[in-house]
């Protein structure tokens, strides 16, 4: 049986949650990002993107909002193309030893 695994560490802890679909642990992981990149204290991802610097003639991803209901909607692939476009722009504007360390990995249950 396949699993999916959200793995991630922080201050030296590892934290995981298993997932039974590719989709909910995606979904798992992009949530930890939001939380991770403290997108919740803006009034608009706008604002978000002008705390970290870029401006109106740099490329933004166009990420979904943090709406629980628009982010079930969206499929395992989309959910997995915001996470990887969350963890790039996590990684460039975040400090290696502030940082949270999030993987979304697949295995098999085994026995």
């Amino acid at each position: 049986m396949n699993i999916w695994v959200v793995a991630s560490t922080y201050d030296s802890e590892l934290y995981a949650s298993t997932h039974l679909t590719r989709k909910g642990a995606f979904l798992r992981a992009v949530m930890e990002m939001y939380s991770c990149m403290n997108i919740d204290q803006y009034d608009t991802i706008e604002e978000y993107w002008e705390e970290c610097g870029l401006t109106e003639d740099d490329d933004k991803p166009e990420w979904c909002p943090y709406d629980l209901e628009k982010l079930r909607a969206m499929s395992a692939d989309q959910l997995s193309d915001q996470f990887g476009e969350m963890i790039e722009c996590y990684w460039e504007t975040h400090d290696w030893g502030d940082r949270v360390e999030l993987e979304v990995l697949a295995t098999t249950v085994v026995g």
